[in-house]
């Protein structure tokens, strides 16, 4: 089995960060699916997020917020975590064809900074990352 490629994009703990996703078919045309969901796990198989529905466009943006970038107790300084899109799309080759992806992603424990932060450079809220879905 493949490991989940990993995301760039480091979320902050119980923030809001938003995974940018695009379809592709069999012919590299780019494609809207009928359906997508995802469920989220730690690298265990521990359930954070089931089964959650987006709205089928292309791009489409997962937001995650709040419980999403949650932490366990026995995570440190990082987290990772797993998101598992399931996608149904029709293409001029097959129906109600599943196309999914994982990919892996890093939650930073922000109540575990040994550092000072300057609030100052804080300027956005929102952490974003690409992910491209292909037949």
């Amino acid at each position: 089995m493949l490991r989940p490629r990993r995301l760039d994009t480091i979320f902050d703990e119980e923030s809001t960060g938003v995974i940018k996703t695009t379809f592709r078919d069999e012919s590299n045309n780019l494609t809207t699916p009928t359906s997508i969901r995802f469920h989220i796990t730690d690298v265990s198989g521990q359930v954070v997020v089931y089964d959650r529905e987006v709205t089928p466009t292309n791009p489409a943006y997962i937001e995650l917020s709040g419980p999403d970038l949650q932490l366990f107790a026995n995570e440190k300084s990082f987290g990772e975590r797993i998101l598992t899109l399931f996608c149904v799309y029709n293409s001029d080759i097959s129906s109600d064809a599943p196309m999914n992806e994982s990919v892996r992603f890093k939650i930073r424990n922000l109540r575990l900074v040994a550092y000072p932060i300057d609030l100052s450079v804080l300027d956005h809220v929102w952490s974003i990352d690409t992910v491209d879905v292909n037949v």
